[in-house]
Parts: structure tokens; sequence; C-alpha cells
């Protein structure tokens, strides 16, 4: 449990400088998406967490934040299973197409308000604005992290 809460307090402090000044519906619910390291090395750079009983490594940097997406819409890609497509900044289009290609087709960690979400799989598509990420969410929870992702850019702007 230890660890847990090292994470979560990493990883707030990690999304960005500005949390502090945002309002606390914000911070609870910024978004951001990380890598799992399977490279067994443990450095500085990785933060474990515990997830049914398994240790994972995931990188503390994330690989998109909510200040990266503008956007988010819900899709389907399994029955009862919705997954999330962003709409992304330019910064995160470009941040995304150069990790895209490192970690397309693996595994990730979707996390939010800096606790783990659940795992997803990053898609194969390298360019664009929108990127597709099926994640093993109920329709429920998709529409609330869309409806999120909306509301946390636009407080992050106001307040840039």
């Amino acid at each position: 449990m230890k660890k847990f809460y090292l994470l979560v307090l990493s990883l707030l402090t990690l999304v960005s400088c500005e949390s502090q000044k945002l309002p606390p519906e914000v911070v609870e619910s910024l978004v951001t998406i990380h890598s799992i390291d399977n490279t067994g090395m443990k450095t500085k750079l990785l933060t474990p967490i515990v997830v049914d009983g398994r240790t994972i490594y995931v990188n503390k940097i994330p690989l998109l934040t909510n200040h990266d997406m503008m956007g988010c819409e819900i899709f389907q890609y399994r029955e009862e299973e919705y997954g999330l497509e962003f709409l992304l900044t330019d910064k995160g289009r470009i941040s995304w197409q150069q990790e895209a290609v490192s970690h397309k087709g693996t595994t990730g960690v979707l996390v939010i308000g800096g606790q783990f979400k659940c795992f997803m799989k990053f898609g194969r598509q390298i360019g664009g604005y929108n990127v597709k990420i099926a994640a093993p969410l109920t329709k429920e929870e998709a529409e609330e992290i869309s409806k999120n992702i909306t509301r946390n850019y636009i407080a992050i702007k106001e307040r840039s």
C-alpha cells in the first residue's frame, strides 16, 4: 500500500508544476498514459505498482498527459468494452508520433488522478491528431473520462 501512495504522489508531482493552481476536481481527474517497463531493471525513472497481486514497473514520465489531449470520444471495440479516442494538441501529436513507433501494439497503463485505472493497448497508428486506445472500460467510465478530459484541458489552458 505504501508503494501505491508513493506512485500517486510521484505521478501528481510529475503531471504538472501548475497542478497546485488547478481546481481540486481537475487534479483528481487528470489523465496520464504510461508505458510499462519490461526490462527488469530497477531505476529511479520507474515506479512499481501492484495490480491484482502482481508488481509491474511503469515509467514515471508519462507518454501523454491531459496537457496533450484537447478532447476525447469513446468507441466500442468489444462487447461491453469501450476505448478512448483522444484529440491531441500539436505538442501531443509530435510526442505521440515519437512514442508510438516504439510502443505500438504493446500494453500501457491509463492513470486517472495519479491512480491506476486500467491496462490499455497502444494502437498501431503512428501519425495524426486522433489516437485510439483500447482500454477495457465500461461505457459509463469511458464517458466520464471523456467529459473530464475536455473539462481539464479547458481548465489547464485557462491557468496557463
